[in-house]
Formats: structure tokens, C-alpha cells, sequence
């Protein structure tokens, strides 16, 4: 803060509540001094000592008049103290832009040392990246080697396993319904084998591959009649009077690879919708389809757990060499965005001094204006700065002056107030208490548009107390 904004406590002589005012007498004549009591019912303040009158308060007074310099120390002060703050940073500014116009500033030298600075970041994180990229490589060809393919082994195991379950569950149901095969289905089966498989003879014409004829061949081919059945195997099989005894019975664990492998070609061939218009097409399919189902995932069981269990032990014997091989790739990648960053950073700090030289010289000719224009506001802040620093040492006496006009003014005339005042006046002198020796009560609280304002709206006399 300004000197004299928040003053040392000052002594005052013990003897100067016993000097005289300028004047001494009664009523208008009688001169207050600080501390005296001009009430009505305590006389007219003739007292030459700080009590006045029988049933005054003196030091109740004192400590009235003291509260209120200190309410008013703090208004004041406040509003002073912002104003000369005000004031002091736009002239450090205005000192700082001229400062600056005159050493230049060296924006074609940092602007070099920045872009030198993002072309090291910018390898930094290209070298960076390629080492990481490496190390991703080298992570995700162990993982696909040692976890992935341990996954990928149990998903299918399992798949294969429930495949096998749902089919065998299904053939169990299915074989039931087989068994109660009537004699007008046996009839129609007998009418579609003559229809898509009929008999061999000299005119006969070469076989159609039809879904039907599939699912015969599939019959043949559960039955175990042949790993490819000929036209008379098949008629000869689905003529059976035992046949759909013969097929709800069939032992799955028996069919052979050769017999799986085409009864897969066999089942890609066919078309189901063309068997649910017929009742024992549809009776047939739901046996030897779970049957191709059961019979082929049986066999590919013991070869998918034998896979698993060597991909478990390959899991376990190489599970620490992933581990670690996962933290460094995400230590890596943590030391790759912390360089990232970093380079952001500088790429930033390289645009914004791109944009600085470039806007260089329209900024020096803004400020070389600014400086011209201010020169007279300047001179005006630096006395104003003065006065303020004046008003801040000052703070303390103008204030007890505030407070004694305010307590004690009100019922004296203009002259009898200006004889008091200068009184007051050497009071403060005498205790070193520092006030402007040109001090009003109306021009230090009120502005003079205010009180020219006032004086206009309300017909107030044009003394200097309003």
C-alpha cells in the first residue's frame, strides 16, 4: 500500500485537551474542542477541559468520534487505494509497452529455437512409435500363438461339444417318432423312391441329383449299406419293410470317416424345405441329419481335446513371457503419449510465435500509436498517482476531521464551522497527525458534479457544507 494508508499509531500530548479554542464565551461563541459534548442537555461546551456539562459523557465521545474515523478510514481508504492501483498498473503497462518498443523483442530467434525444438520432438515420437509398433508386432504374434490360439481351441471345443449334445438329444427324440412309421407313409416312401430313384433298366434314364435322392443316399449311407451307394443299394435299402425300424436304430459310433466325410458332401446338397410337404421325408431327415451331426463331432472330440490340452500346457509354460511382454508394450505406450504430448505442446508453442512474428510489425505500429496517444494521460497519472499518495498519507488526519464535522458541525453557523475546523486543524498539527492542508468536507466525500446535481434538484444553499 501507499505510505500513510495504514499509519502507526501516533501519541498525543496528555496537555492537549486542555488548550483553548479561538474563541471562548456561550452559545454561538463557544468553541467544542475535540472530545466536547455539545448536546442540549450538557450545556454549551464552555468547558476548557474535554468534560462539558453535568451530565455529559466525555470519553464516551472520544470513543464515538474514534469509531467513526475508523468507519471512515476504511471507506475512504478503499476507494483511494483502488484508484491508485488502478492507475499504478495502466502506468506499469504503459511503461512496459515502451520498454518493449524500444529493445524490440526477438520473435525471428525464438520462432527458430521452437521449430528446432519440434523437428527433435517429432523424430523423438517417430522413433518412439516405430519402437512400439515392433514391440505391439512381436506381442500380438506371441498372443496369437499362445492365448489366442488356446481360445480360439476351447471355443470350438466347446461349440463342438454342445453341437454333439443338442444333435444326440435331438436324435433320441426323433427316433421315437421313426418307429411309429404308418403304412401310408411307407406307401408314399415307396411312390417319391420310384419317383427319383426308379429301377434300372434298358430305357431308363440317367439319375437326377435331387434333395430326395440325397436324403436316400444319407439312409444308405447311416445304414452303412455302402460309402456309395449304388441306385439298386438304395432301392433295396428304402423297400426294406424294417427299414425305418433299421434307420431309428442305427449306431452313430460305428459310421466310418468315409462314410462321415460323404455324408457331408451330401448334406450341403440338400435343400430341407423340399421335405416338409411330405410327412416321411420329414420323419427321415430329423433321424439322419442329427445322425451326420453326432456321428461327425464324435469324431473331431478326441482331436480337439488333444489340441487343448497341448495349447493349455503350451498356455501355462509361456504365460509369464506374454505377461511381461504386455507390460512393456503398455509402459511403452505410456512413455509414446507422454512424447505425444510433449510435442503437442511445442507444435502449439510453434504456431502461436508463427502467428506472433507474423503479426509483429502490426502490433508494434498498434503500440508505437498507443504510446503517442498516451503520452499526456501519462503526465496526468503520474499526478494523479501523486495526489492519491498525498490523500493516502493523509488518510488518518482528513478522516478525524470528517468525523469531528460530522458529530459536532451541525449546529454552528458557516464561520463558527471554519473556526472550529482551523482549530481542529492545529489540534492535528500539534499531534503530528498529517492532513491536507487544503481540506473540505463536501470536495473530499462528494464529487462537484454530484454536488452541483444536488444543489440543482434540490435547491441547497452554495455554502461549503451544502
Amino acid at each position: 500500500r501507499p505510505p500513510g494508508y495504514s499509519p502507526a499509531p501516533q501519541r498525543i500530548a496528555q496537555e492537549l485537551f486542555g488548550r483553548h479554542g479561538p474563541a471562548s464565551g456561550v452559545s454561538e461563541t463557544a468553541l467544542p474542542r475535540l472530545g466536547a459534548c455539545t448536546s442540549p442537555w450538557a450545556g454549551e461546551g464552555v468547558s476548557t477541559g474535554i468534560a462539558c456539562g453535568r451530565l455529559a459523557q466525555p470519553v464516551g465521545d472520544v470513543v464515538d468520534l474514534l469509531q467513526l474515523t475508523q468507519s471512515l478510514c476504511k471507506v475512504k481508504g478503499s476507494k483511494l487505494a483502488e484508484r491508485f492501483d488502478v492507475i499504478q498498473d495502466a502506468h506499469a503497462l504503459l511503461d512496459s509497452v515502451h520498454v518493449s518498443l524500444v529493445v524490440g523483442d526477438n520473435g525471428e530467434a525464438r520462432l527458430a529455437e521452437v521449430t528446432e525444438r519440434w523437428q527433435a520432438a517429432s523424430k523423438e515420437v517417430a522413433d518412439k512409435e516405430q519402437v512400439v509398433n515392433e514391440q505391439l508386432g512381436a506381442l500380438n504374434a506371441l498372443t496369437k500363438e499362445v492365448i489366442s490360439s488356446w481360445e480360439d481351441a476351447q471355443l470350438e471345443l466347446e461349440a463342438a461339444e454342445a453341437l454333439h449334445a443338442q444333435a444326440a438329444k435331438e436324435l433320441e427324440t426323433n427316433r421315437l417318432q421313426l418307429i411309429n412309421f404308418s403304412k401310408n407313409d411307407q406307401q408314399e416312401l415307396r411312390s417319391l423312391l420310384k419317383l427319383h430313384c426308379p429301377p434300372q433298366g434298358a430305357d431308363s434314364a440317367e439319375l437326377v441329383r435331387t434333395s430326395v435322392l440325397a436324403l436316400f443316399e444319407l439312409c444308405c449311407l447311416s445304414l452303412r449299406v455302402s460309402a456309395r451307394p449304388t441306385r439298386e443299394e438304395i432301392r433295396t435299402a428304402m423297400s426294406d419293410q424294417l427299414f425305418n425300424t433299421k434307420l431309428a436304430a442305427v449306431d452313430t459310433e460305428a459310421l466310418g470317416s468315409d462314410h462321415i466325410e460323404r455324408m457331408e458332401e451330401l448334406v450341403q446338397a440338400i435343400d430341407r424345405s423340399e421335405f416338409l410337404e411330405s410327412r416321411p421325408l420329414s420323419m427321415i431327415a430329423a433321424v439322419v441329419l442329427p445322425v451326420y451331426m453326432v456321428a461327425s463331432t464324435l469324431g473331431k472330440l478326441p482331436q480337439l481335446k488333444a489340441k487343448c490340452e497341448r495349447l493349455t500346457e503350451q498356455k501355462a509354460a509361456r504365460g509369464k513371457e506374454v505377461d511381461e511382454m504386455q507390460d512393456e508394450a503398455a509402459k511403452l505406450e505410456e512413455e509414446l503419449d507422454i512424447v505425444r504430448n510433449k510435442a503437442a505442446e511445442v507444435q502449439h508453442e510453434l504456431e502461436q510465435e508463427q502467428e506472433w512474428v507474423t503479426r509483429a510489425g502490426e502490433r508494434r505500429e498498434r503500440a508505437m500509436n498507443f504510446v503517442a496517444n498516451a503520452a499526456g494521460e501519462k503526465k496526468r497519472w503520474e499526478a494523479e498517482l501523486e495526489v492519491l499518495g498525498e490523500q493516502l498519507s493523509c488518510l488518518v488526519g482528513d478522516c478525524i476531521l470528517s468525523a469531528a464535522s460530522a458529530m459536532y458541525l451541525g449546529s454552528y453557523s458557516q464561520e463558527h464551522r471554519k473556526q472550529l475546523i482551523a482549530h481542529w486543524r492545529d489540534i492535528l498539527s500539534f499531534a503530528s497527525i498529517k492532513h491536507s492542508w487544503d481540506w473540505d468536507l463536501c470536495s473530499y466525500w462528494v464529487p462537484a458534479t454530484e454536488r452541483h446535481r444536488w444543489h440543482a434538484e434540490h435547491g441547497l444553499p452554495h455554502d461549503e457544507h451544502l
